[in-house]
């Protein structure tokens, strides 16, 4: 049974890593539904070499001079942007 440890952990490595980058291409705004899902596809039909490329091209692609996309609001307890405190009396 040891002996298939190894192939074992590195399937769920590239399914984790699949998984994250779907995740990734699904939330991201800088493609259409149809570039979304030719990328998703390419994840899951290429596992490794399509994951990497696809997380490649959507790091680079990454604006990393605008802040991150959540509203500090909401850590503080205000309806996200709005600004006002949420409210729950009634």
């Amino acid at each position: 049974m040891y002996e298939y440890w190894i192939p074992i952990a590195l399937a769920v490595a590239l399914i984790g890593l699949n998984t994250v980058i779907t995740y990734a291409v699904g939330r991201s705004e800088l493609y259409s539904s149809r570039q979304k899902a030719l990328q998703i596809g390419l994840v899951w039909l290429l596992p490794l070499f399509g994951s990497m490329l696809v997380g490649g091209v959507l790091w680079s692609n990454y604006d990393r001079s605008s802040p991150p996309r959540h509203d500090a609001d909401l850590a503080s307890g205000a309806i996200a942007g709005t600004g006002d405190p949420i409210s729950y009396e009634q």
